[in-house]
């Protein structure tokens, strides 16, 4: 697992700790419906915008972190994971953090299991997503889009498929409609964690 310090949510009662954490699992998992509740979550604790701002990127390293470092353990394996992650914790709040934590983890799992994809953000600031907006991003001005249906092709059953074609200044990428959506999944992925962590006020 990442060294990530759970520090910074040392300050939180227990119903804060488990609604924010609860709110990050959301959105990890479902970016475009979950990015609200994850910013309301955060903006409920009242704390001055830095601070508020840490604790979503250590959530968001944390929970991905904690997700890949317990691959194949049982949850007793992943308590004692979450227990090491939790020494941060106060006395007082350490129980929330681990029960939050561990159901979390649960529910990451489980919707890895089933072909999900979560997104994945380190403490340097990168996301699995980011790489590529920050790679394509001083390219957009000259992107164009294009739409099309297969009208002839040496294979019989890409005939009347559709696809998109995506000129990057000169960088094509021609892709499915199934590629499209993950397109559109990832560049919301990555919205969504610019939007919680971009504010330092």
């Amino acid at each position: 697992m990442s060294a990530v310090s759970a520090a910074p949510l040392s300050s939180l009662t227990g119903g804060q700790i488990s609604s924010v954490v609860s709110s990050c699992s959301a959105f990890l998992m479902t970016p475009s419906s979950g990015l609200d509740l994850f910013q309301q979550s955060l903006t409920a604790l009242a704390l001055p915008g830095k601070q508020t701002k840490t604790i979503g990127k250590v959530l968001l390293t944390m929970l991905p972190a904690l997700v890949a470092s317990t691959a194949g353990m049982d949850e007793g394996g992943v308590k004692g994971e979450v227990k090491k992650v939790g020494a941060e914790i106060g006395e007082w709040g350490r129980q929330d953090f681990i029960n939050s934590l561990c159901s979390a983890v649960k529910q990451l799992k489980e919707f890895k299991t089933r072909g999900g994809q979560l997104i994945t953000y380190d403490s340097t600031g990168e996301s699995s997503t980011g790489t590529f907006v920050n790679t394509a991003s001083n390219k957009l001005d000259s992107m164009t889009w294009t739409f099309g249906v297969t009208a002839s092709n040496d294979m019989l059953d890409q005939v009347g498929k559709t696809y998109l074609r995506v000129d990057f200044g000169g960088e094509v990428v021609e892709m499915d409609v199934n590629g499209v959506y993950k397109l559109m999944g990832e560049l919301e992925r990555a919205r969504g964690i610019m939007e919680v962590i971009e504010n330092d006020e």
